[in-house]
C-alpha cells in the first residue's frame, strides 16, 4: 500500500505528483494553499517520501528505510521549518540552508517543508527567496499556508501553487 493511499481525497493532486515524478518534471518550489487541516502537510511529507523512496516503481512505498525515516520525521534530507513563536525569523532560515539544503548529500533529494509559510517575516522571506530563485538540482521546497496572500509576492511568483479544497477531488 502506497503512502499516497493513506491520504484522504486529493486524487488530482496525488496523480499530478506521481506523474511528475515518473516523467521527471517536478518543479523545485511548490506553494500548497487551502484551509487548515485539509491534508497539505501530510501530502508534502508523503511527496518527500516519494522523492527519496528506495523503490522507484512503488514510490512512496511506505516500507523502505527511507520512507520509514521520512514518516518518522528523522530523514536527514527532509527539513521542517515553522515559526518558533509568532513568525519565522531570519535566523531559522539562515541555519537550514547551510546545514541541509545545499551541502553534498548521498540521498536522491533534499526537501524543505515550511509550515505556515505566511509567518515568514519580510527579512526571512527575502532570505528564503534567494534559495527559491536558484535552487541546486535535487532540492525541493514545499511552502504550506492557509493564507497565501500574506506571503511576499516575489515568493509566490517563484512557486507553483497547488490548491487543496474541501471537495478533496
Amino acid at each position: 500500500m502506497s503512502l499516497f493511499d493513506q491520504i484522504q481525497g486529493h486524487r488530482r493532486i496525488k496523480t499530478f505528483f506521481a506523474n511528475a515524478l515518473h516523467k521527471e518534471r517536478l518543479f523545485s518550489s511548490y506553494l500548497f494553499t487551502g484551509p487548515e487541516g485539509i491534508g497539505k502537510k501530510k501530502t508534502a511529507i508523503t511527496i518527500a517520501a516519494m522523492l527519496n523512496c528506495e523503490d522507484p516503481d512503488k514510490a512512496p512505498c511506505g516500507i523502505c528505510r527511507s520512507c520509514l525515516k521520512n514518516q518518522g520525521g528523522t530523514h536527514v534530507a527532509v527539513v521542517f521549518l515553522e515559526a518558533e513563536k509568532d513568525e519565522i525569523i531570519v535566523e531559522q532560515v539562515e541555519a537550514e540552508p547551510d546545514v541541509n539544503w545545499f551541502d553534498s548529500f548521498a540521498g536522491k533529494a533534499r526537501v524543505a517543508i515550511i509550515y505556515n509559510a505566511y509567518q515568514l517575516n519580510t527579512t526571512s522571506g527575502n532570505m528564503l527567496l534567494k534559495a527559491l530563485e536558484e535552487p541546486p538540482v535535487g532540492n525541493y521546497f514545499f511552502l504550506i499556508t492557509s493564507k497565501p496572500d500574506s506571503l511576499l509576492s516575489t515568493i509566490r511568483s517563484r512557486c507553483q501553487e497547488v490548491t487543496f479544497s474541501s471537495t478533496g477531488i
